[in-house]
């Protein structure tokens, strides 16, 4: 009885809290792109189901909670605590829904299982179209240990993305934007609407620059490789690598996007991958030797560079181990109309890994390694881009600012280190100790 009666009380702090809600702009979402110490990973998915409807579709793995067995239990068992909060924008103007769920009597599995889940949340009705921003909070009950997200809902057109719902043929929900080929899917539209029309694109596009540099100018033409008409009632197979855009039909530019790069994608494990993403790292003179189409020769090349640049077999796995993990987060991440790594956050994120703290709003996203008031910041603005066949693309704000830092960053690398927090850190400390011994001394008359 002292154990049920504790964990309510628990449920009631850890969902409620006291004082006044922190506008969401300042809420520190730096955990959502870190790999260590952070146990609770969960994907989520809404689907608008109808004007004053949306469903939220959370899925996680059951070696994410801690499992613990009461006294006069004969197993062990978890609890899950799911509490949101949808309002119109990331000042809590308006709340317009909220709630809490709990999972509880989670028994556990000799194997890994899924933990998956939904719950509804009222849209308003007078206002048919809108955008939101929704605050997730779902807490490991057992350890008190909570994951925060901000889940951005833009229902301002009757085919915007979050009025599809993409499943398996058995209808199992599927969380990524990015699909196998050949593997089949289902998409339905919350109007119920057998056809879809379907625009496929194949685009080649180029990586991003360093932060002090210029993009690649980027034109791209909305005019379709291929398009046709599929029924919604059959099994969608993707033939081809590219990007696929559904629709109702033309009256706006808006549809549900899947894109496919490659079967394993976001995972790094064929030989092909292993290049590319070294480009970050390399000369064009030494870029030139892995970037060739015989992928037993790229290979050897990229085996020989890590080689050089950790100076050692055992150092060299673990340079290489870390990097291709980044790279991966990125893509998991960061993915939108080209592979994560590519982009502005992914190059960042590859490069000096997880920030220290993320911050967002509807237009922005801001990245914060070490110490901000540092006389050597690194401080990343990403803008949000109107983009008709992602959410997810931002552009840096460039400077050349950046260059001393980014060079030390790229050097690091290329010395041996796995370069990150501890070295921004030490690389802060030093300039700071440099900046205070040639400063002048103040003196009072």
């Amino acid at each position: 009885m002292k154990s049920n009666l504790f964990k309510i009380l628990l449920i009631a702090l850890l969902f409620w809290g006291c004082g006044a809600q922190q506008a969401l702009d300042t809420v520190n979402l730096a955990h959502i792109y870190q790999d260590e110490g952070v146990v609770l990973k969960p994907k989520f998915k809404v689907y608008q189901t109808s004007a004053d409807s949306l469903n939220v579709y959370f899925e996680g793995s059951s070696d994410q909670l801690l499992y613990i067995k009461e006294p006069e239990e004969s197993e062990f068992k978890a609890s899950l605590g799911i509490r949101y909060r949808l309002y119109t924008d990331f000042q809590l103007t308006t709340l317009v829904d909220s709630g809490s769920i709990t999972l509880d009597n989670l028994p556990k599995s000799p194997t890994l299982k899924l933990i998956q889940g939904m719950f509804s949340v009222a849209l308003n009705p007078a206002q048919t179209y809108q955008k939101y921003v929704l605050q997730v909070v779902l807490t490991d009950l057992n350890r008190s240990l909570s994951y925060t997200d901000l889940v951005q809902i833009d229902v301002t057109d009757r085919q915007s993305a979050q009025t599809f719902l993409m499943t398996t043929p058995r209808g199992r929900v599927i969380y990524q934007n990015h699909y196998p080929l050949g593997l089949p899917f289902k998409l339905t539209h919350n109007s119920g609407s057998k056809t879809l029309s379907v625009r496929y694109y194949k685009r080649d596009f180029p990586i991003a620059a360093p932060p002090y540099a210029k993009n690649a100018d980027q034109s791209f033409s909305y005019k379709a490789d291929s398009v046709w008409q599929i029924s919604n009632a059959d099994s969608i197979h993707l033939s081809l690598p590219g990007f696929y855009h559904f629709q109702l039909d033309e009256s706006s530019k808006a549809g549900f996007t899947v894109f496919s790069f490659y079967n394993e994608y976001p995972l790094i494990t064929r030989k092909m991958n292993l290049g590319p993403p070294l480009r970050y790292l390399t000369t064009t003179e030494e870029y030139a030797k892995i970037d060739v189409d015989d992928y037993d020769k790229m290979k050897l090349e990229a085996d020989k560079l890590w080689l050089r640049f950790a100076g050692g077999v055992e150092r060299g796995k673990s340079m290489v181990s870390a990097y291709y993990s980044r790279v991966e987060t990125a893509n998991l991440y960061f993915t939108s109309y080209i592979e994560g790594w590519k982009t502005d956050r992914g190059i960042i994120y590859c490069i000096l890994g997880a920030p220290t703290e993320v911050t967002r709003n509807e237009f922005q996203e801001y990245w914060v390694y070490g110490d901000p008031t540092s006389s050597l910041p690194y401080v990343f603005i990403f803008s949000r881009v109107k983009n008709p066949f992602s959410d997810n693309d931002y552009t840096l704000t460039r400077s050349n600012n950046f260059r001393f830092a980014w060079g030390q960053a790229i050097e690091g690398w290329r010395s041996g280190q796995i370069y990150g927090l501890k070295e921004i850190k030490r690389a802060q400390d030093e300039r700071d100790r440099q900046q205070r011994a040639t400063t002048p001394p103040y003196f009072w008359y």
